[in-house]
């Protein structure tokens, strides 16, 4: 594989998509950090931006060799905003959205942005740049992982409040966040490093990650129990034993790592198991030989971390064998980009993110009579698509509150929603639950409760027929249905009203 960069480097990989890329592993942590840093440090040599960062919940030792070693640094950078605070801010929002400045409980800077009715901060200002980048290299940039940044215990190494992993994933979407990383990230930098460590929690973000992550490289030694722990994960991932395809990472890259001296025949043994088995995985077109060539072998403890990041400068102490792994690492992990995905539009992920369950506000409550179902429908997915959150009843009802006391569940939704619609058909006007929700909704307006309410009068009803309680707010006519030209109209005065 190597014999063949110079090619991958002519084809201009240069212009293709930021590359999210998961280093894992069931071995030694030290060597799978040590990893992604070096071989980050290899690829910003080579004129490529790279980002690091972590999902462990504590990740000194990715900020020790950022920094050096030098304890000062260190601890300037546990100061800084992280990915941590970063998550923890966007299930925040979800909770409190619409974004309202007035009543915001948390500071965020003035360079956020809004995506439908979410405020949320941008990753890429988080960034924090390494002071031991080699002069004349691309940008080497830490996205800091670990503990949440509370004042004093953000300062030293308690774990703050952790993540629930599975959680994120389920309830909040943790996946569409990670998107937003990536497309975020994507202004500023060519790859994007996340070290994780599979087991407990962290299992969880791993699998939501399958599907944002472009290239995911697993760590393993030859030893039967991290092999097979390996092996197990990428089958699941992949479906492969089972013959179905499940969504994954574009490209796998199992790495042969923290390989010890050992007699050769054992070594000759590892090699051809590791090769056997893991070879499946690797993108078509791949050899299965070129696993060799990224064989990281172990480093006696004495040497940890002098020798480790060797990438700064030239080997020390019998490294050459390392840095050579490195190398060849950095050129497969630089031709992954070929396979690597656009990141997605901020209208993609305004819309995904307006339709997360564990969301707690709603931004627009659909009144409308069961016959007219497909009106509703159709302004509900045009609401989705500008980022805004509806309640329709016959299709969130049950989905997103639960069957069970339902007129208390409405009620509850009304609470919660800043803005109704209501449909004005003919049956509509006929009908006694559009007659109570409206009803319920003016009280609350009338009460002191911010909001508004948006009477859509559809043919044959116009805002001539409409009874005193609604002729308090501006109406839609809409004299030919619910066209292009009076769908932009009420979204329009739904977003006025939401800011």
């Amino acid at each position: 594989m190597a014999r063949r960069f110079k090619q991958w480097r002519k084809e201009g990989i240069s212009s293709s998509p930021m590359v999210a890329v998961m280093f894992c592993s069931y071995g030694d942590a030290w060597t799978r950090t040590s990893a992604l840093v070096n071989v980050g440090s290899l690829l910003v040599q080579q004129g490529n931006r790279v980002a690091c960062t972590s999902l462990l919940r504590q990740s000194y030792l990715m900020d020790q060799l950022f920094a050096g070693g030098d304890n000062a640094e260190i601890h300037a950078i546990r100061q800084k905003p992280g990915l941590f605070d970063l998550l923890h801010e966007y299930r925040y929002a979800m909770l409190s959205a619409p974004y309202e400045p007035s009543t915001e409980l948390l500071s965020l800077p003035q360079d956020s942005v809004s995506l439908g009715t979410l405020r949320l901060r941008r990753p890429s200002r988080c960034l924090i740049k390494a002071s031991i980048v080699i002069p004349g290299s691309a940008p080497l940039y830490l996205l800091r992982g670990g503990p949440r940044m509370l004042g004093a215990r953000g300062q030293s190494d308690t774990l703050g409040d952790p993540l629930d992993w599975g959680e994120l994933r389920s309830r909040w979407g943790g996946d569409i966040y990670f998107d937003w990383l990536k497309y975020d990230l994507s202004s500023c930098v060519d790859f994007l490093f996340v070290d994780c460590e599979p087991g407990a929690d962290a299992h969880f973000a791993l699998e939501m990650l399958a599907t944002s992550a472009d290239t995911l490289v697993m760590l393993s030694d030859y030893s039967n129990d991290q092999t097979a722990s390996a092996y197990h994960f990428l089958a699941d991932l992949t479906g492969v034993d089972e013959g179905v395809e499940r969504p994954h990472p574009a490209c796998i890259i199992p790495v042969p790592a923290g390989i010890g001296v050992a007699e050769m025949e054992l070594v000759s043994q590892g090699r051809k198991g590791f090769e056997f088995n893991f070879a499946k995985f690797l993108p078509k077109g791949w050899e299965g030989d070129s696993l060799r060539q990224w064989e990281i072998p172990t480093v006696p403890d004495y040497y940890r971390f002098t020798t480790k990041v060797v990438a700064w400068g030239e080997p020390k102490g019998g490294t050459d064998a390392l840095l050579t792994a490195y190398k060849h690492l950095a050129d497969a992990i630089l031709h992954s980009r070929q396979l690597a995905s656009a990141p997605q539009t901020e209208s993609i992920l305004s819309e995904r993110m307006a339709g997360v369950m564990g969301r707690q506000n709603w931004d627009v409550f659909v009144s409308y009579s069961s016959n007219d179902y497909d009106i509703a429908l159709d302004l509900r997915h045009n609401l989705l698509r500008r980022g805004l959150r509806p309640f329709v009843s016959q299709c969130d009802l049950t989905s997103q509150i639960g069957s069970s006391e339902w007129l208390a569940a409405i009620q509850r939704v009304l609470d919660r929603t800043r803005v109704l619609v209501v449909l004005l058909t003919p049956s509509a006007q006929k009908s006694v639950w559009v007659e109570k929700e409206c009803n319920d909704f003016h009280d609350r307006v009338q009460s002191g409760r911010k909001g508004m309410l948006i009477p859509v009068c559809l043919a044959p009803v116009t805002s001539q027929d409409l009874d005193d309680r609604l002729t308090r707010y501006q109406a839609v006519n809409c004299p030919n249905g619910l066209a292009q030209d009076t769908m932009e109209q009420v979204i329009g005065l739904v977003r006025g009203a939401l800011r």
